[in-house]
């Protein structure tokens, strides 16, 4: 399942990268205190509007998701 996100608007992507959380049962996977490594596409240099390596504003996201459940903590 595969979520549209319209914008990097950062209440809209925590939204977006929730509702994926949920299908992927990130909350079995992440555990309060544990480790976890962030890996964004990041295969060239280029502009976050190039659309061709993950957005700083999208790994932002996650990384709050991640947090929210404990991680890092």
């Amino acid at each position: 399942c595969l979520n549209q996100c319209t914008s990097y608007d950062p209440e809209l992507l925590d939204q977006v990268i929730e509702t994926q959380c949920r299908v992927l049962h990130a909350d079995a996977l992440v555990k309060p205190g544990c480790t976890v490594m962030i890996k964004p596409n990041l295969v060239m240099k280029r502009k976050p509007d190039d659309a061709t390596t993950t957005h700083p504003a999208v790994v932002a996201a996650v990384v709050r998701a991640i947090k929210r459940r404990g991680a890092g903590r």
